[in-house]
């Protein structure tokens, strides 16, 4: 299962990824996410869309778009959505955004070139840093306003200025951020997202300590990979103030182990990273 790095294998990931989206009720970010990823590309990705409490109007707009997508008339949840779209997909690498994210020019060719020159194989987690307008204890998280919603989003001066912040970035081990780049068939094989965490609080980590227990050590944030991400459109709606405790009781039930150990001790979270 474990694949080395050849020219065969990276002319796959140089095809582009499936990049997945699983929406809810953000019809303009996901629009928005849509046009920077085909505007700011360098590969030639395709989309695959999950549509939580789908309407006609999204729908009608992803068959204009011609989008392959997934839907659900009501709300199934991230993990659910996002494993039902994975189904779509035929590319050897996937990749999934939030759909509240503007993706900036480079994002997909330094995730690449990030795994070519420090020759990776198929066991590897690779994601972005994110810019986010609020403030934010995560080393993985720039703190910089350009807009806290759409409607005040200076799309211009982010475009002026985001190639600046990677001077004083470092690579750094990280399981949190999107756009999150994945093997295919390793995706599969462990049977993607725990659905145990819908509607959606917590998904990640779970999906997380499943690539660790298949052998997975390699979880990196690439400095040169940057998005905007408006942050909690979707996970706002769900939070009933118990979410976090909820998340934390079921991961220490289904894997034996805290969160926070988990985080700190094993995956050694915002530690700089060594290949």
């Amino acid at each position: 299962m474990k694949l080395q790095m050849g020219k065969d294998f990276q002319k796959k990931m140089n095809k582009g990824f499936d990049i997945i989206i699983c929406t809810w009720n953000n019809f303009d970010y996901l629009k928005l996410l849509i046009r920077s990823i085909r505007e700011n590309s360098s590969l030639p990705h395709t989309i695959i869309v999950h549509v939580n409490e789908s309407n006609s109007s999204i729908l009608s707009w992803l068959n204009k778009e011609k989008i392959t997508y997934t839907h659900n008339s009501t709300n199934i949840g991230l993990c659910k959505g996002t494993n039902l779209a994975v189904k779509k997909a035929e590319k050897d690498w996937l990749c999934f955004f939030d759909d509240d994210m503007y993706a900036l020019p480079g994002w997909d060719i330094n995730l690449v070139n990030y795994h070519k020159d420090n020759n990776l194989d198929t066991y590897v987690w690779l994601g972005s840093f994110m810019i986010e307008p609020g403030g934010t204890s995560l080393n993985s998280v720039i703190s910089k306003n350009y807009g806290k919603n759409i409607n005040e989003f200076k799309e211009s001066s982010l475009l002026s200025d985001y190639k600046s912040f990677s001077h004083n970035l470092k690579n750094i081990s990280c399981n949190s951020t999107c756009p999150l780049l994945l093997n295919r068939e390793l995706f599969l094989s462990l049977k993607g997202y725990d659905e145990d965490f819908d509607p959606g609080i917590g998904a990640e980590l779970g999906l997380v300590k499943r690539f660790w227990d298949a052998g997975v050590r390699k979880y990196i944030a690439v400095k040169d990979s940057l998005v905007y991400h408006f942050g909690s459109r979707s996970t706002s709606r769900v939070r009933d103030g118990q979410e976090g405790v909820k998340r934390d009781k079921l991961f220490k039930h289904k894997y034996g182990i805290t969160r926070e150990d988990f985080i700190n001790k094993e995956l050694k979270k915002g530690n700089k990273i060594q290949l």
